[in-house]
C-alpha cells in the first residue's frame, strides 16, 4: 500500500518535457481530467459496488493523486481500502494507467504493497491524513 516517491523512476530522456512557447498557454493535466469510466464499470461488475460507493472511492483516489502531485517528497499512502481497490483497478488497465501517470506526474507511479514496518506505515497514514486536510480535490461529476 506504500506509495514511496523515493523509489519512483523519473522520466527517461526519450520523453523529456518541452517548454511551451511563451505565447501558448498550456493547461496542466490534473486528476479531474482522468476518465475513470472503465474503472467504475469494472468495479461495479466485479466487486458488486453501487454507484455511491464507487463515486466516494473515486473522489478519494482523486484526492490521493492530488496529494502526490502536491507533496511528492512525502510518503503518501492510501488511507482507505476502497481507495486502494480503486487504484488497483486503474492499474489493471496498464496502458491507460501508464498514460495517465505520464500525463499527471511525468513518470509511472508504482504501487508497493509490501509494508514491512507497521510503525512507519502508521506514521505515513497519519501524515497523509494531515496533508489531506489541507486541501481537497473537487471531482467533476460524470
Amino acid at each position: 500500500m506504500f506509495c514511496n516517491p523515493r523509489s519512483w523512476s523519473s522520466c527517461s530522456s526519450s520523453c523529456s518535457s518541452r517548454t511551451p512557447s511563451p505565447k501558448v498557454s498550456q493547461k496542466k493535466f490534473s486528476p479531474e481530467d482522468i476518465d475513470f469510466q472503465r474503472v467504475r464499470k469494472d468495479i461495479a461488475k466485479k466487486e458488486g459496488w453501487g454507484s455511491e460507493r464507487i463515486q466516494k472511492a473515486e473522489r478519494m483516489y482523486c484526492d490521493f493523486l492530488s496529494l502526490i502531485l502536491r507533496y511528492g517528497d512525502k510518503e503518501i499512502v492510501p488511507w482507505n481500502n476502497d481507495l486502494d481497490i480503486f487504484w488497483h483497478y486503474h492499474i489493471l488497465d496498464t496502458q491507460k494507467y501508464t498514460t495517465d501517470c505520464q500525463s499527471l506526474f511525468g513518470y509511472y507511479l508504482h504501487h508497493d504493497p509490501h509494508v514491512e514496518d507497521a510503525t512507519k506505515h502508521k506514521a505515513a497514514i497519519h501524515t497523509t491524513k494531515k496533508l489531506r486536510r489541507k486541501g481537497k480535490c473537487v471531482r467533476k461529476s460524470g
